[in-house]
């Protein structure tokens, strides 16, 4: 039996979040990853251990994830304390 399978990507633009103003995210399961890697960096970023772009004074990141359960998220103690 032979099959063929194609893999395409990455897609699209990638995250380039606007440094100064309000970036929206929506996200589910564990799609909600690669927002919690903008927010390790951009938290790194702000506390002085990582090099990067600076965030200017209107910077917002709206992060909204859902989950089946609570029990089934990812990361969510980490999301409510920041």
């Amino acid at each position: 039996m032979q099959s063929n399978l194609e893999i395409e990507g990455p897609l699209g633009r990638g995250l380039q979040p606007d440094l100064n103003g309000t970036n929206i995210a929506f996200s589910g399961g564990t799609g909600c990853l690669t927002f919690i890697q903008l927010v390790a960096a951009i938290s790194k970023r702000v506390l002085g251990a990582q090099d990067g772009p600076e965030f200017g004074p209107n910077f917002k990141l709206i992060l909204y994830l859902s989950f089946q359960s609570r029990a089934e998220s990812i990361c969510i103690e980490l999301c409510e304390k920041l």
